[in-house]
Order: C-alpha cells, then structure tokens, then sequence
C-alpha cells in the first residue's frame, strides 16, 4: 500500500529596498511593502518517489537562474534535479 507523505512550507523574500523591479516600461526599484513575497515549497513522497514544487511570487527567472536554483535545491536537498519544479506567479502592483 502507498503512503503519501506531504510537507509545506513558504518563507518571505521581499527584496531590498531600492532593488531594481521588473516588468513595467520604466526602471523602477523597491520603495516599500505593500504585500509580502514568497517562496512556497511542497515535497510529496510516496514510497522512495519525492517531488519538490516551488511556487515562487516573481515576474519572471530566466531559464540560467531557474536551473541554478534547481540545482542547489537538489544539492541541498539530495533530491535528483529531475524531481525539483520550480514556477513563478505573475503580479502586479
């Protein structure tokens, strides 16, 4: 019989203030807090299969910054690369 085992968690990652933003048709940077940023994590595990799912608040992560992070997520972790996804949600002001 399969067990499923799951776990959560999400941390904060509001940037500096005066850090560059992107997505808008001017350079604008970081002035304050209106909503809080996140990184929310899941890993499901059923037997010796894991999975990680990373739901990230972030415009956009180029597909080089997207594979590091995977990677060390996975060296962290001890979970095959193959077994970490990585998402961004697309907000606005």
């Amino acid at each position: 019989m399969n067990k499923l085992q799951a776990g959560f968690c999400r941390l904060n990652i509001n940037p500096p203030m005066g850090t560059p933003i992107n997505g808008y048709k001017t350079a604008r940077q970081a002035e304050g807090v209106l909503d809080d940023l996140f990184v929310n994590a899941l890993a499901l595990r059923a037997e010796s299969s894991c999975i990680l799912l990373l739901a990230v608040d972030n415009f956009a992560i180029d597909s080089v910054t997207c594979l590091s992070l995977r990677q060390h997520v996975a060296d962290v972790t001890g979970m095959p690369l193959e077994a970490v996804f990585l998402h961004t949600t697309h907000i606005h002001t």
